[in-house]
């Protein structure tokens, strides 16, 4: 494959990589309760990393679901705010919001749902 018809994927692996240091930071952090949830997500987040898979339409950071609700650390909503910025960045990638919903419904479908 000619490797200048590649997407960019600059923007989607800072983005990533900012993720992955600011969950690490909240793990490593003995005066926040991050419980093992975060942990969980941590560890995914870094195998997906370390094999790519979130070069994929149907790609999603997956958060524990406390992330995002009321009452959050400055740290926690930036996380969480992360999350938002790879989904975008994904999208931009992979040829726009219409085109990334009509490959994941197809999926879905697929799938019985």
């Amino acid at each position: 494959m000619d490797p200048t018809s590649l997407p960019d994927t600059t923007k989607l692996e800072q983005h990533l990589s900012l993720l992955l240091a600011k969950m690490r930071e909240q793990v490593a952090d003995p005066t926040q309760q991050s419980f093992d949830s975060l942990k969980y997500n941590l560890a995914k987040l870094e195998q997906d990393v370390a094999e790519r898979s979130y070069l994929s339409p149907l790609y999603v950071v997956n958060l524990p679901r406390w992330m995002g609700e009321y009452g959050n650390t400055a740290l926690e909503e930036q996380i969480y705010g992360l999350s938002y910025r790879i989904d975008e960045a994904l999208v931009e990638l992979m040829g726009g919001r219409e085109h990334i919903n009509r490959i994941r419904r197809e999926h879905n479908r697929k799938l019985g749902y």
